[in-house]
C-alpha cells in the first residue's frame, strides 16, 4: 500500500516509514497529486474542512476506494471540532483527534488499518525503572503473581532484561533454561508458540521466561525479536507481563518500548533515579516520540517522611500518573533475594495492598476479570506456589 501524507508535519514521515507496513510513505502539500496513494492522511492545518468537504465532492468516485484520514487541530474556526467530525465520518473519512502525540498518531493509524495487529499486543504490560536497583523485578513479578493468584488466565512474565533473572523464583535443576535456549531460533525467525511455552518457567497459571545468561548475546536482540516475542505469546497466554529494566541501550528494551500497550515507570523517592530518568527522557524518549504520559508511574520503596516527596509531588515531577506507592521493607528485599521469592510471601500487608491494587487496575485497562482476594489472611500467596510446580 502506499500512502501519501498531506501535511507540512514532516515528524510524522520517518515513523510511518519505520512501521515497514507500507510500499511507499511520501509527502505532499497538494491534495490532488496525492490521489494515486491508496491511503491519504490529510493535515486541517493544510486542507481547512470546507476545502475538504469540497474536493471530496469534486473526486467522490476516486477517494471512496480510497482510506482516507483526517488529523484535527483545537484551532478549527467557528466549526466545532465534532461537527466537523461528523462531515467525516458522513464521508466515511476517519478523524485524528487533536493533542495527540507523534507517536499517538502511528497507534491510531496502525490499529485502524490493522485491527487484529492492534489487538495482538493488547493485552501486553511492561515495567520499566527509572535507573537500577530501584525494584523493577520484584514489582512487576509480583503484580504478575497476584494477576496469576486472582484471575483464571495464562499469564505469561517476560524477563527482557540483562539482569539475569528472575532473582525471585527458586528454580529445579531441570529449571535452569532461559531465552538462550531459544535465542538461534528467534533470530532465525522459526520459533513457535509451542517451543516459547516448553522454554518457560510453569507455576500453575504463571510462565516466566527467563532472561539472557550470556550477556555477550544481548547486542544481538534486537526490537523485532520482542514483536515476534510477543507474536507467538498472543497464541499461548492471555496477559502477557513484562520486565523491562533499565537498560534503554538494549534492543530489547526498545522494542519493549515501541510494542507495549501499556507501560509503567517504577521508581523511588531518591533523587538519582529521577535524573537518570531524565537523561532517558531527553536522549531516548525523544528519538522514540515517547512522552512521559504514555506512563504510570510506580513510586516503589516509599517512605511516608515529611522531608521527601510524596507520592503526588512525585507524580508530577515525572509527569506521570500514580499508579501505587509499595512500601519501603527494611532488609526483607535482601532477604527475598537470599529465599527466592517476591516480598509477597513476607505477609506485608501494606506492601501487599499496593501491588493488589496495580493488579486491579491492570486488570480494568486490559478489561479482564479479576477476583479481589482477602489480603488480611497471611501467606495467601503460598496457594499459588505452593501446589504442586510443573516444570
Amino acid at each position: 500500500m502506499k500512502v501519501k501524507l498531506v501535511s507540512n508535519n514532516v515528524d510524522l514521515l520517518e515513523p510511518l516509514r519505520g512501521l515497514g507496513y507500507f510500499e511507499e510513505v511520501t509527502l505532499s502539500d497538494i491534495l490532488e497529486e496525492a490521489l494515486e496513494a491508496d491511503i491519504l492522511i490529510i493535515s486541517s492545518i493544510l486542507i481547512g474542512h470546507n476545502m475538504l468537504s469540497d474536493m471530496y465532492g469534486r473526486y467522490a468516485q476516486q477517494l471512496k476506494s480510497k482510506k482516507l484520514f483526517y488529523m484535527l487541530t483545537d484551532n478549527e474556526g467557528d466549526s466545532p471540532n465534532d461537527l466537523i467530525a461528523h462531515i467525516c465520518e458522513a464521508r466515511d473519512i476517519t478523524v485524528i483527534p487533536p493533542k495527540m502525540t507523534i507517536n499517538q498518531i502511528i497507534e491510531h493509524l496502525t490499529h485502524t488499518l490493522f485491527p487484529d495487529m492492534g489487538r495482538k499486543n493488547s493485552k501486553v504490560v511492561a515495567f520499566f525503572g527509572a535507573a537500577g536497583d530501584v525494584g523493577t523485578s520484584m514489582v512487576s513479578q509480583s503484580v504478575a503473581e497476584i494477576l496469576a493468584q486472582n484471575t483464571e488466565y495464562k499469564i505469561g512474565l517476560y524477563i527482557l532484561n540483562d539482569s539475569m533473572g528472575p532473582y525471585y523464583v527458586k528454580l529445579r535443576e531441570d529449571e535452569d533454561i532461559s531465552i538462550d535456549e531459544i535465542k538461534a531460533e528467534l533470530w532465525s525467525n522459526v520459533l513457535s508458540p509451542e517451543k516459547l511455552l516448553q522454554t518457560c518457567v510453569q507455576r500453575n497459571n504463571l510462565y516466566i521466561l527467563q532472561a539472557p545468561r550470556y550477556l555477550p548475546d544481548m547486542r544481538h536482540f534486537h526490537p523485532e525479536h520482542v514483536e515476534q516475542l510477543l507474536e507467538l505469546g498472543s497464541n499461548v497466554f492471555d496477559i502477557i507481563i513484562i520486565d523491562a529494566g533499565a537498560s534503554y541501550n538494549l534492543g530489547l528494551t526498545i522494542g519493549v518500548l515501541r510494542s507495549a500497550t501499556h507501560k509503567y515507570l517504577v521508581t523511588t523517592q531518591q533523587e538519582k533515579p529521577r535524573l537518570k530518568f531524565e537523561q532517558v527522557q531527553s536522549q531516548i524518549f525523544k528519538s522514540l516520540q515517547l512522552k512521559t504520559t504514555d506512563f504510570m508511574i510506580i513510586i516503589n520503596k516509599f517512605l511516608k517522611d515529611t522531608s521527601m516527596y510524596d507520592g503526588k509531588q512525585m507524580a508530577d515531577l515525572y509527569k506521570m500518573t500514580l499508579a501505587a506507592t509499595p512500601p519501603h521493607l527494611e532488609f526483607m528485599g535482601w532477604q527475598a533475594e537470599v529465599d527466592r521469592k517476591t516480598l509477597l510471601h513476607f505477609n506485608s500487608i501494606d506492601f501487599i495492598e499496593q501491588i493488589e491494587l496495580t493488579a486491579r487496575l491492570i486488570a480494568k485497562q486490559l478489561k479482564v476479570e479479576y477476583r479481589d482476594q482477602e489480603l488480611k489472611k497471611p501467606g495467601f500467596i503460598k496457594q499459588l506456589f505452593g501446589r504442586g510446580q510443573a516444570g
